[in-house]
């Protein structure tokens, strides 16, 4: 995916006013192959030089370091403006609401309309992501993403990412 087109799918999303609390959510997660090497671009450097690839999309940190190595030393996120997709879905998707308050602007997503932006992020057109999706609607939308994404379990409510990246 372009940068340009991953532009303009985060454009479709609803915008939300973090309040910078959620740091203790941020660890490994799974983003598409465009955003890690966008971000590697911005930082000059591999992410993490222990990261992997898996399914096509790369994770960081690798367990069982659990924090985030982009958070600053004030828990904001260094790359805020470049965070991933999955970062910019938690608070604006039904099932993972931000407990801190945050609220997305105009609604939430349903868990349906989030899990076709994974699909569009990792390469898919809107019409491949939409056939998919009963996929995600059986399996729930965070189990579906971990498991099709390598999402880590730590992302899943109940976990270590119930407050999640507002």
């Amino acid at each position: 995916m372009s940068k340009a087109a991953l532009r303009r799918l985060y454009d479709e999303l609803p915008t939300i006013e973090c309040q910078g609390k959620c740091q203790d959510s941020c660890g490994p997660i799974g983003m598409s192959d465009e955003e890690y090497e966008r971000i590697c671009r911005h930082l000059g450097r591999p992410i993490s030089d222990a990261g992997k690839a898996d399914q096509g999309v790369r994770i960081w940190p690798p367990p069982p370091d659990l924090t985030c190595p982009l958070l600053g030393v004030d828990g904001r996120c260094t790359i805020y403006r470049l965070r991933p997709l999955i970062c910019r879905l938690w608070g604006v998707v039904e099932s993972m609401p931000c407990p801190y308050g945050c609220r997305p602007q105009p609604r939430y997503l349903t868990n349906r309309e989030g899990f076709v932006l994974l699909q569009r992020a990792d390469g898919m057109t809107a019409a491949e992501a939409e056939a998919f999706i009963g996929y995600g609607e059986r399996r729930g939308f965070l189990e579906a993403a971990e498991e099709l994404y390598g999402l880590s379990r730590f992302m899943r409510p109940g976990g270590r990412g119930t407050r999640g990246t507002c």
